[in-house]
């Protein structure tokens, strides 16, 4: 597990780099919301391309995930490179924050409870224990103006329209 962990972190890393350089070499501030669009997608196909060519050992399910996100209102562009390893592919990667001197990956999921639709999943850490988990606790958190691992995901889920 060590090893899988140490690859995945040096992983990381590359696509970091690469899509800081991709994004400084491609977007530019005058160009259409619909192109910006269309750039980001191709961004992740070439970072993904690069991947399975410069790791091809690695299992493809585990090479971090990423998220870009434009606010046109703002000119800002955000990057989440998922921190750390995360072996259950039945999560969706909503983006990674730092809270309480911690960095959290956050996730979205289909919940096998069937009182609720998803599962929110908060995680700190490489190994299986390091995360929270809810489906109703992140709702309630949410809504009460909470601000926990689980509220912040289940406000992004909303934000990317998993959860309406």
């Amino acid at each position: 597990m060590r090893d899988t962990i140490d690859q995945y972190i040096k992983i990381r890393s590359y696509v970091l780099s690469s899509v800081t350089e991709k994004l400084q070499t491609f977007l530019i501030d005058k160009l259409d919301p619909l192109i910006k669009h269309v750039i980001t997608r191709e961004i992740y196909e070439m970072v993904n391309k690069e991947l399975v060519e410069k790791f091809p050992d690695f299992p493809k399910h585990l090479f971090p995930q990423m998220r870009i996100k434009i606010d046109e209102e703002e000119k800002d562009i955000t990057v989440g490179i998922q921190t750390y390893l995360n072996e259950d592919p039945s999560l969706n990667f909503l983006g990674v924050s730092d809270m309480d001197d911690a960095t959290y990956d956050f996730y979205v999921g289909d919940c096998f409870d069937s009182r609720a639709d998803h599962k929110l999943v908060a995680r700190y850490g490489h190994y299986a224990h390091n995360l929270y988990e809810g489906t109703r606790t992140a709702e309630s958190e949410y809504f009460l103006g909470m601000f926990t691992p689980l509220s912040v995901a289940y406000g992004m889920a909303i934000e990317d329209g998993f959860i309406s």
